[in-house]
């Protein structure tokens, strides 16, 4: 998925990286169900999040100023 991504051209969101353990499998603290996230988990993710949105914004043309039209 990341290698896709990156070809074209679009931000790869990595959360497993952020909420996995040593063995692989997602931090037993970071989910009530072993599934989704609970409030510890997506405070995990919000940075994720917020850095592929920076990341995301930046790579929009900058619009030009003045009219439209």
């Amino acid at each position: 998925m990341r290698q896709f991504c990156s070809q074209h051209g679009y931000i790869y969101v990595d959360y497993f990286s952020a909420m996995v353990d040593s063995a692989g499998y997602l931090q037993a603290d970071l989910a009530d169900d072993g599934l989704h996230p609970n409030g510890k988990g997506y405070r995990v993710m919000a940075p994720v999040a917020i850095n592929a949105i920076d990341r995301a914004l930046g790579q929009q043309p900058k619009k030009k100023k003045g009219k439209f039209f």
